[in-house]
């Protein structure tokens, strides 16, 4: 299994006893601190627990009497982003010029630029990391804005199981502000002045004067301001009236007892203080001490403490940068923003982030991507804003779905109203915008989702849980609740599970008081939409006609109205004749558009007929109504063609000719109506293509001969006409046609090696095309066999692509070709390559220097240097199921993985093409299994690793059989074994051992010696020891005694010949055989032995 690296850590104390496994999975996803410092501690002693005694608040020298401290570990587990540089995330909001354009300066002090708010005195209150999480706040804030935020309240209101005597950390105080409940005004317990909407936690430091650790601080302070910041205080540690800071002390692993210790007679616990500042060249001898000695090397942190100023230099005090404890809990409060952000807020989870939760802990199997929704229910009218969510990793990438009109208990039904998605760098709560206006009515219930995909830590829902409901409970989150129908998480974002109904989990976990960690924003919305500008009459948009000739339908257009807090759902049109009537139509749906052609209709002829128009909001309010200034019917004007459409069918977007254009249309309702005129322009209503130009009667025209320009837009204008009034219709113009007759091309750029050997391979597809393609192209090669292998494509631009394949050991050697299709709008058709067509594959392998032949699935052989002379090829692909078969039923020792094909097939032959069956070195065989969460179980199946082993296919007698001598690599989740020849070889397991050895077995029973070649005894646990087998005649007499590598094999398969040690036939009759092992007892059996 892969180790986790060590990690000192502030939140990491000194411990009398290790913790005991409990419910939550807590080894493997709560902070080991959280859990040592509980078992350490006596609950009916909180000062102990925090080392918060009763003390002077401003010591003025060391040692000193007992600080007050409070920073107590939180069990929210940073472990598996520790030593991660994310500091390009972080851009800087403010550029002070001591500041170089890129990199960071040698010394920096926020106090130069005014982002420092006044150092604070915690008294003897255990609240230090409450002080740490304003000061980083009021930073962040300054220089435009300066405040003064109440600790203690923070500290006594916060709803968790502590007192303002036993400590805190930052994952409550983020609870506390993203639920809203503050920041107050020093002295004030209301109103709540910031909205927080954001925090990040810094990966914690891998070790001491870590590089990725010092680039993270330092691009935070310079982008944001100062930062939550936790050391293990030690007043031994602390010279020059607590000036200087260096504990050397941290240096235990992650799960052993005591990280930290405490020098002799030190005055010690988890600190919380805020960095502002550093210096790379600060002299390592300013913190020499006797209990911790002198840093390795110069460099230190600038802190402010919450001591008062008559403590360090006036308040502020230098961390050397080797100080092993800093580092364990940094964070960054920097997103508040103002209170009428947003007027509303959905949650369920008050107390925040307090564990994390993945597809394990539901289905039994990892995954990088969890599901998770709430189901809320709109406490008034107005639109969703935002949604609120923590991510537990680095880098994790995010998809946001909002639904309205939600049933109950299905969080993806209704209408999706709203999706985003885009990638957090660091862990923290974020706050993502809902782009667009999504309305919710009082009453009606809708939906947040969030998919989270982590690179590496496979729980990425952050849940609020009950620490109650641990096997050991703890005093941390007793207050949480939670009820059916509303969290829900799925793996897949279609089958979804009620957290609440999850009460024995795959871990035991029980989260029937759990919801996640997801919040929605809303704004009121009372306010009707503007209303429109103005109404005019007839179809051309912006234009205003005063008579119609149609007696049966009229046409009207307007400009648009706006609602930025709910926006505009439609248009209702009526039709009156008189301005205020709806005597001809009343208020009837258009949709968003903005004109409308009205059919149907009984029009009189010299009678004056209006238009009316209103908007409607998302949440139904009326905008007041605007009216056209009415058009007359006048029969003897043609009325307008209803549509004109670009192209010979449905309106068409483009055109694939540069001589050629086409339109129809709709005839006029009128009738006299004699012909059609039409004309071209590069605007709608242009005539500088072509004039106006009769077709008769006809409603469809193709007009050739023109010269047209590439990727130009060219609009047709159609009117009707009544030859006996000599009256035109107003014209109507298309929406235009832009001429694409250029398909796209393509250029590849190889990026990996050439030849390209075994392994991943990779190019760039570059697509040449003046407009947007239809579809992502289609990209693969075929290699000189034919094979086709499809190409993995990664946008990087509008036009390019990274391609991405595995050049498998079976692919064949010689020039392989690339293909490339992909239609633009227009639907020409790409598929020329005019760079990089082709490529060189050469799988060959030198005997003089061998090599590693792999696939993509991890099966593997190394081929040693001089195994085979001259150039050769290796190749390990499938094998039929057909072929195994046999085996498989021939082999009970041993049985196939259910879930996955872990057989290959491995061949070798010469540049001829001759197979090769013989080597001069043995080659050594990679088999690989799946343990993705590397549970030590293989995925799917859920067998113990250890019962795996490599067995090659003897065909002659038509079984598998075990390899003498195989490596188990339980990290890298592989098998490996020397081989002298090439054959079918597997990841089989032995025969379950969980029945010990109930499930002996002899077979074949009779064994006849004339037909077999041998008694096998079966169902020797793979991991017994000492395993050995002593055969008796019925006369009780000892015949033969079987051990391994006489008669008991690597895999402790069972087999007996028939014969004694010399060599002498055994008798025909009765035999009883007797199994002993050193950890499994004792069985036995009979069998019948016919000579």
């Amino acid at each position: 299994m892969p180790m986790r690296p060590r990690i000192p850590r502030a939140l990491i104390f000194v411990f009398a006893a290790a913790f005991p496994c409990a419910v939550f999975a807590q080894s493997r996803r709560v902070n080991p601190a959280f859990l040592q410092y509980a078992a350490s501690a006596d609950v009916s002693e909180p000062s102990s627990r925090v080392q918060v005694l009763s003390a002077s608040s401003e010591p003025s020298s060391e040692p000193s009497s007992t600080r007050p401290k409070g920073l107590r570990p939180s069990p929210v587990d940073l472990y598996h982003t520790a030593g991660t540089d994310i500091s390009a995330s972080f851009r800087r909001s403010f550029s002070p010029a001591a500041l170089p354009s890129s990199g960071y300066a040698p010394a920096y002090d926020l106090r130069d630029y005014g982002k420092v708010t006044p150092v604070r005195d915690q008294g003897a209150n255990g609240n230090c990391w409450a002080y740490a999480t304003y000061a980083s706040l009021e930073s962040s804030l300054l220089t435009a804005e300066t405040w003064d935020f109440n600790e203690y309240r923070m500290s006594t209101t916060h709803d968790f199981d502590w007192t303002i005597d036993e400590g805190g950390n930052a994952s409550m105080s983020a609870a506390y502000l993203t639920r809203w409940s503050g920041p107050m005004t020093e002295g004030q317990s209301s109103p709540v002045r910031k909205h927080l909407q954001g925090m990040t936690w810094l990966p914690p430091a891998a070790g001491p004067n870590e590089a990725a650790f010092k680039n993270n601080v330092k691009a935070a302070l310079t982008a944001h301001g100062a930062l939550y910041g936790s050391i293990y205080s030690d007043n031994n540690a602390f010279r020059d009236n607590s000036t200087h800071f260096y504990n050397s002390k941290c240096t235990g692993g992650p799960f052993t007892v005591g990280e930290c210790s405490c020098s002799p007679g030190g005055d010690c616990g988890g600190h919380a203080i805020t960095l502002v500042g550093w210096d790379d060249n600060y002299a390592a001898s300013n913190f020499t001490t006797a209990a911790h000695g002198t840093p390795a090397g110069n460099g230190a942190f600038l802190a402010k403490n919450s001591w008062g100023t008559g403590s360090g230099a006036a308040g502020y005090f230098y961390i050397s940068y080797h100080d092993t404890s800093v580092g364990g809990e940094t964070a960054l409060f920097n997103e508040a923003e103002a209170t009428d952000n947003y007027t509303a807020i959905y949650q369920y989870d008050p107390l925040g982030y307090v564990y994390r939760i993945g597809k394990q802990d539901i289905e039994g199997t990892g995954s990088l991507t969890e599901w998770m929704a709430n189901i809320f229910t709109a406490s008034a009218d107005g639109h969703i804003r935002a949604a609120g969510f923590y991510t537990t990793d680095v880098n994790a990438a995010y998809e946001v779905y909002v639904y309205t009109g939600v049933t109950a208990g299905v969080p993806r039904s209704g209408a999706l109203a709203w999706s985003g998605s885009g990638t957090l760098a660091a862990a923290g709560y974020h706050t993502v915008p809902v782009a667009g206006v999504v309305p919710v009515s009082s009453g009606q219930r809708f939906s947040v989702v969030v998919k989270l995909t982590n690179p590496s830590d496979q729980y990425p829902v952050a849940v609020e849980a009950n620490t109650l409901d641990w096997a050991a409970p703890q005093d941390y989150s007793s207050g949480a609740t939670a009820s059916a129908g509303q969290s829900y998480v799925s793996s897949n974002g279609s089958s979804w599970t009620d957290l609440t109904t999850v009460r024995n989990s795959y871990f035991g976990d029980d989260f029937y008081r759990s919801n996640v960690c997801l919040k929605a924003y809303a704004d009121a919305d009372a306010t009707p939409p503007t209303a429109v500008g103005a109404v005019y009459d007839g179809s051309a948009a912006g234009s205003d006609i005063d008579k119609t000739g149609s007696t049966t339908q009229l046409s009207a257009n307007w400009t648009a109205s706006s609602d930025p807090e709910s926006g505009i759902a439609r248009y209702d049109y009526a039709i009156g004749t008189y301005a205020g009537g709806t005597d001809v139509r009343t208020w009837t749906s258009n949709g968003t558009s903005l004109s409308v052609t009205a059919s149907g209709l009984s029009l009189t002829n010299g009678i004056t007929y209006y238009f009316g128009v209103r908007a409607v909001n998302g949440l139904g309010l009326f905008s007041s109504t605007a009216w056209s200034d009415g058009q007359i019917v006048d029969t003897s004007t043609p009325g307008d063609v209803p549509y004109v459409y670009d192209g010979t069918g449905y309106d068409s977007d483009y055109a694939t000719s540069l001589t050629s254009l086409s339109a129809n249309w709709g005839a006029s309702p009128s009738e006299g109506v004699t012909a059609y005129e039409y004309a071209i322009g590069t605007s709608p209503g242009g005539i500088d293509v072509s004039g106006w130009t009769p077709v008769g009667a006809a409603l469809s025209v193709t007009r050739t001969g023109l010269s047209l320009a590439e990727n130009a837009t060219y609009y047709f204008s159609v009117r009707a006409y009544n030859g006996s009034s000599g009256f035109y219709s107003s014209a109507l113009s298309s929406d235009g046609q832009l001429t694409d007759t250029i398909a796209p091309r393509a250029r590849v750029i190889v990026q990996s090696g050439l030849p390209a050997a075994g392994g991943t391979f990779s190019a760039r597809l570059v697509v040449d095309e003046t407009n947007s393609l239809a579809a992502e192209p289609v990209f693969y090669f075929t290699d000189s066999g034919g094979r086709r292998v499809d190409l993995e494509l990664s946008r990087v631009n509008a036009s390019t692509w990274t391609a991405s394949a595995y050049i498998e050991s079976y692919y064949s050697t010689g020039t392989a070709a690339f293909h490339f299709l992909a239609p633009d709008p227009a639907g020409n058709a790409g598929s020329a390559i005019d760079s990089g067509a082709t490529f060189q594959i050469d799988l060959s392998l030198a005997g003089a220097s061998g090599g590693l032949v792999s696939n993509s699935d991890g099966m593997a052989v190394s081929m040693p240097a001089g195994a085979v002379p001259g150039t050769y090829f290796v190749e390990i692909s499938t094998v039929a199921a057909a072929r195994r078969q046999s085996a498989d039923a021939s082999s009970p020792d041993s049985v196939a993985l259910y879930h996955y094909d872990l057989s290959r097939e491995f061949l070798s032959f010469d540049a001829s093409g001759l197979p090769i069956t013989s080597f001069s070195a043995a080659p050594t065989l990679v088999l690989a299994y799946p343990d993705a969460d590397n549970d030590g179980r293989i995925d799917g199946d859920l067998v113990s690793e250890s019962l795996a082993w490599i067995y090659y296919l003897d065909e002659a007698a038509g079984r598998w059989v075990a390899l003498p001598s195989v490596t188990r690599d339980a990290s890298g989740n592989t098998l490996s074994a020397p081989v002298e020849h090439f054959s079918v070889y597997s990841v089989r397991v032995s025969a379950s051992s969980a029945g010990g050895l109930g499930s002996l077995k002899a077979y074949p029973n009779p064994c006849d010696m004339r037909f077999s070649s041998a008694l096998t005894i079966a169902g020797v646990p793979a991991d017994a020891a000492d395993v050995r087998v002593y055969i008796y005649n019925s006369a009780g007499e000892l015949v033969r005694t079987l051990s391994r590598g006489d008669g008991v094999g690597t895999f402790n398969e069972v087999s007996w010949n028939g014969r004694l040690a010399g060599g002498e036939k055994a008798a025909s009759g009765i035999y009883i055989y007797l199994v002993k092992t050193s950890n499994y007892g004792k069985a036995s059996g009979k069998f019948y032995l016919v000579w």
